[in-house]
């Protein structure tokens, strides 16, 4: 009141106000000073009820706190990007992500692009106030979804929340699923389609010894026979190795021979190999303990690696050339006193960029052109190995080499 009279004017002062019932209202006070015709200074004071006014404030402010609360704490990027493409928010995630910039815009945040994208689904969200949706894949090899909510500001614009939501690991179970799925169809249809080729083969291989059995040796035509048994029983070698591929392994882990998984792998691609012109060196320590293992996952690994070495190989050698060589190498090792069977590939192929190392084993990372490749092998060897209690790792230099070291554990007296 001494501010008043000494001058000042107050409005929209908040004061609680008790009624005679004893309930309270808010209300807002406006007072002035005045001088009246005596000379004689009063105030003047006018009192509005803005209860239900604040009743409406407060509960928009809650829902701002909680919609606030709900987008700092999602865990993926949340931002409100206006029809100039301009972030003017940004959750917690985002700010780590862009490092806290303001005024940057979405497409160079979310794609790294200098211009919009050719069919912007943000503009399409705002134009047809319908949310959009769509994956995309970075250069890291992870997978992305965007999601584009619209909606209008209270100032009129439109705007839209952008929320980005790393959908790598989904996809990479997804496509693990699909494979099993692909697998198990491939073990049913080998099972028919073995039976049908082992039947004539062994009729082959009948007739065959049957020459062998009535010609001596020398004899042109007992040559020819011994030839038709070897070729013979290689197919059905190659039949066994594929069925034994297909088909789905019991889920509980068994000992398993390192030697006998690749010689397998090696017989369903030994034929390639020698199509490409590439020579294969191999090198097994005879003294190689067993591994518990799902020995069907083993041997897929194996087959991940040499079809890798055999299409680096061929990238770079388009003809036969003298080094074009895979190495192979299995032994005993040991890893602060545990033993474990190290089994190395090297190919003298194209190798892999230095920049791009850290990501082959990324889900769905991959250095083959579109089509050539779907990037889920050396994720999923990757984390085979490291399931069964092992380690894999690439060394390459980009033009030399490249070699992929595997460590199984040995079965130990107590896993047994």
């Amino acid at each position: 009141m001494k501010q008043i009279l000494d001058g000042r004017e107050l409005a929209d002062y908040e004061v609680r106000k008790t009624r005679s019932d004893g309930s309270t209202i808010i209300c807002s006070l406006t007072a002035t000073r005045f001088q009246g015709p005596n000379g004689n200074i009063g105030i003047v004071e006018a009192f509005k009820d803005i209860t239900e006014i604040k009743r409406v404030q407060e509960e928009i402010q809650s829902e701002r706190d909680r919609l606030h609360r709900i987008l700092f704490h999602q865990f993926e990027n949340v931002g409100i990007v206006n029809e100039y493409y301009q972030l003017e928010y940004q959750n917690e995630l985002l700010k780590q992500k862009i490092g806290g910039e303001y005024g940057c815009r979405c497409f160079e945040v979310f794609r790294g692009m200098t211009k919009p994208c050719g069919d912007c689904l943000m503009q399409k969200a705002l134009d047809e106030g319908k949310i959009q949706r769509f994956e995309f894949d970075d250069d890291s090899g992870h997978s992305f979804q965007h999601t584009y909510t619209p909606f209008v500001d209270n100032n009129g614009q439109k705007k839209a929340v952008i929320s980005q939501r790393d959908i790598t690991a989904r996809k990479a179970s997804v496509a693990t699923a699909i494979r099993s799925e692909h697998l198990a169809a491939l073990g049913e249809m080998a099972a028919g389609v073995a039976h049908e080729i082992n039947n004539p083969i062994n009729g082959i291989i009948n007739y065959a010894q049957m020459m062998v059995n009535q010609t001596g040796p020398g004899d042109q035509l007992n040559d020819i026979s011994r030839r038709i048994i070897g070729e013979g029983d290689r197919i059905a070698a190659i039949v066994a190795s594929l069925l034994s591929f297909s088909r789905r392994e019991a889920e509980n882990r068994c000992p398993v021979s390192i030697k006998e998984l690749l010689e397998e792998a090696l017989t369903l691609t030994g034929s390639q190999l020698r199509k490409d012109g590439i020579a294969l060196y191999v090198n097994i320590d005879h003294e190689l303990l067993p591994v518990s293992a799902r020995a069907q996952e083993i041997e897929q690994v194996f087959l991940n690696i040499i079809n890798n070495s055999r299409y680096a190989l061929n990238e770079k050698f388009k003809q036969t050339n003298e080094s074009k060589i895979l190495e192979i190498d299995v032994n005993m090792v040991a890893d602060n006193g545990n033993p474990f069977i190290q089994a190395k590939f090297t190919d003298r192929g194209s190798g892999i960029p230095p920049h791009v190392i850290d990501k082959v084993m990324n889900p769905f990372f991959s250095t083959k052109p579109k089509g050539k490749g779907t990037g889920l092998g050396l994720s999923i060897s990757h984390r085979i190995v490291e399931n069964h209690g092992g380690k894999l790792k690439i060394e390459s230099q980009q033009g030399e080499f490249t070699r992929v070291t595997l460590e199984l554990p040995v079965l130990t007296a107590i896993d047994q």
